[in-house]
């Protein structure tokens, strides 16, 4: 999430959707955010208080996400803001236009000097779900973070040579001996893509 990113907020107790923009972020931390336009007839104060719960929505690159989290605090001076607790899981929600395929590709990950061999169960033109059977204790889970650049290597059927990215690390589920991560693609060349988008399209996306 990039500083001047467009956010819509609804917090706890107030029906309404209200418009905000991210203006800073402490990593792990924190979130600052403008203060929204509220209607003069609702006592924002109501909302608008520490502790209070705020769900957030935002969209990066046509791939919606969500968060849920609380205010840490409110200030009115030198500027209205809202700081809010760094979110520690975000929901992804893949727009109807990029739809997923099912499918089962041998891949890894690369995190650090670090490799997490697995596979792609399902992939679309903005991103995959990775899965590898991998113990929960071990190392290479810890480094596993929301918001991570990785890189991602996969095959294709039909194609000779992997193909291989940077990406970034959007969700994670962590069971006792497995891990499903959710990618998005970073900038990937025009050979890559083409191949990519020319097995998304023979498969029905």
């Amino acid at each position: 999430m990039d500083v001047g990113t467009k956010l819509e907020i609804q917090f706890k107790g107030g029906g309404t959707q209200l418009t905000s923009e991210l203006t800073g972020v402490e990593d792990d931390k924190y979130l600052m955010i403008k203060w929204p336009t509220v209607d003069p007839k609702v006592d924002a104060s109501n909302l608008i208080h520490k502790g209070n719960t705020v769900f957030v929505k935002y969209l990066h690159e046509g791939v919606e996400f969500s968060f849920q989290s609380h205010i840490l605090e409110v200030i009115s001076n030198p500027a209205k803001l809202i700081f809010i607790k760094y979110p520690e899981n975000t929901e992804v929600n893949v727009l109807r236009e990029h739809r997923r395929v099912d499918c089962y590709l041998p891949a890894s990950v690369r995190i650090a000097d670090n490799i997490i061999k697995g596979a792609i169960t399902n992939i679309s033109k903005i991103g995959v779900l990775f899965v590898a059977e991998i113990p929960a204790d071990d190392n290479r889970i810890n480094q596993l973070e929301t918001g991570n650049e990785i890189g991602l290597t996969f095959q294709l059927p039909g194609v000779q040579s992997e193909l291989t990215m940077t990406a970034k690390l959007i969700n994670i589920t962590k069971d006792k001996d497995k891990v499903r991560i959710g990618i998005v693609y970073g900038k990937m060349d025009v050979e890559i893509q083409t191949k990519l988008f020319d097995f998304l399209s023979t498969a029905g996306a």
